[in-house]
């Protein structure tokens, strides 16, 4: 009995012959960071009013709504719709970064190369929180009544702000 080599290994030295060690190492580690970036992407794509309600009841035990059904607290709820477009957009900026990586190559002048990264680094820092404190607003006014909250979330209702109860004094 003659031992024969498997489909996929014929195809891995069909794909492998033409690189160095080195040249398959850093393919491997480009495959592995863009699985690892789009896993992260593609786990994180669903940003929802229902799913910001829930990241909103996970940490909290007990939310304040008034009687129409809004909530007390709904800067607190911009600010968590806000961190789950962040991260989206995190996943796939490094999604992006990791594909456009394979066409690049490293600038010889390093400092100068620094200095513009950090630059980008800082405008792109400004126009994505600008942009996802915008689209975090684009939920409106949130319903409370109408979703289902998490086990260990209990809505307490409240009538006035105290704030608004001595400003009317």
């Amino acid at each position: 009995m003659t031992a024969t080599s498997s489909n996929a290994e014929k195809t891995m030295v069909l794909l492998f012959h033409n690189f160095t060690v080195p040249e398959v190492l850093y393919i491997l580690a480009l495959t592995f960071q863009l699985t690892a970036g789009a896993m992260l992407l593609l786990g994180n794509m669903d940003i929802t009013k229902k799913q910001v309600v829930s990241n909103y009841c996970m940490l909290h035990r007990v939310i304040r709504v008034y009687p129409n059904g809004d909530l007390k607290d709904y800067d607190e709820f911009i600010e968590i719709a806000k961190k789950n477009w962040m991260n989206q957009i995190a996943f796939l900026l490094l999604f992006l970064g990791y594909l456009i990586s394979i066409f690049g190559e490293t600038p010889q002048n390093k400092q100068y190369t620094l200095v513009v990264v950090m630059m980008a680094t800082i405008v792109m820092l400004i126009v994505v929180s600008v942009f996802t404190s915008i689209i975090s607003k684009s939920y409106g006014r949130i319903n409370f009544n109408e979703f289902i909250l998490h086990d260990g979330t209990a809505a307490i209702g409240v009538s006035e702000d105290r704030e608004e109860m001595l400003n009317k004094k």
